[in-house]
């Protein structure tokens, strides 16, 4: 079964975080599936923490923005909005280069209206 209503538009996603701080840390939205959205970031200058490994506040801000937005994508806008309430994240390995890759799909989805 299929997440969305309309497919989203990747340029159109790309395009609406000019000016935010997903377009300062590099994220990219690179994919769409049928049931979730595929992001990438870099881990360069921006991301990384002083010791050279991609920073955990970096990580945070691309999980969330992915979650976001892929529920935005889901909504009528014209009768709701889709923000992040709750955020919980382990960092496991850490990373020191290239990009790192990320991909949401939905747990639970919510009444349709």
């Amino acid at each position: 079964m299929t997440l969305w209503r309309t497919p989203p538009d990747l340029h159109a996603i790309n395009r609406s975080h000019v000016g935010t701080a997903v377009e300062q840390l590099g994220i990219e939205f690179t994919a769409v599936e049928n049931d979730a959205l595929v992001a990438r970031m870099p881990v360069d200058a921006r991301t990384v923490q002083p010791a050279g490994l991609l920073h955990g506040g970096a990580s945070a801000l691309f999980a969330e923005t992915l979650a976001s937005c892929a529920a935005w994508q889901t909504i009528d806008r014209s009768k709701q909005i889709a923000v992040g309430v709750d955020l919980n994240a382990t960092h496991i390995c850490g990373v020191r280069e290239d990009h790192v890759k990320g991909r949401v799909s939905a747990v639970h989805i919510g009444q349709l209206l």
